[in-house]
């Protein structure tokens, strides 16, 4: 009867061993891959919206510097200047069973650029990460917004003249 108590846990064990390992190693893997933090898990690929345009990135550098950038900022109350004056760019990372989705407001100045990621927290960028952003070659000239250009003014005895635009063309 000492055996058959010994075969009936030995085949218990081996049933937990089959069943329940597994099962608690996929419920870890996917814990990873779903909590928001871009430490945690792994990230497929980025997508970049901006400018009513989705740019998918999933070589490893590119990614890799995307996901540097989402964790490089420092936490702020509060942005420079209100969020509606700066022009938006949507990141999107892709976990293996969620995406995980970060805001960058961009400005001309590399003092002011700040995002927020999937909970909302505020963040600026440093300087030298603001600088890289602004001049990312994915995002080409959309990062950096060009002033109007200038309007030809003359002034004469406290009166000024502004140039009138003409059509025209040049040789």
């Amino acid at each position: 009867m000492n055996t058959n108590r010994k075969k009936k846990g030995a085949l218990f064990l081996a049933l937990i061993l089959i069943f329940v390992i597994p099962i608690l190693i996929t419920v870890f893997i996917l814990k990873l891959n779903s909590d928001p933090d871009l430490s945690r898990g792994t990230i497929r690929s980025v997508t970049l919206i901006y400018d009513n345009e989705e740019h998918d990135l999933d070589e490893k550098t590119e990614v890799d510097y995307f996901v540097f950038l989402a964790q490089s900022g420092e936490a702020i109350e509060e942005p420079a200047m209100p969020l509606s004056e700066y022009r938006k760019c949507e990141i999107v990372f892709h976990k293996a069973n969620r995406d995980v989705n970060y805001v960058f407001y961009l400005s001309d100045s590399v003092h002011n650029c700040v995002y927020t990621d999937s909970e909302g927290k505020l963040f600026l960028l440093s300087e030298e990460n603001a600088t890289k952003l602004l001049s990312n070659s994915t995002l080409g000239g959309y990062a950096i917004s060009y002033a109007s250009y200038p309007t030809l003014v003359f002034t004469q005895g406290g009166k000024q003249f502004g140039a009138k635009k003409i059509e025209g063309d040049w040789t």
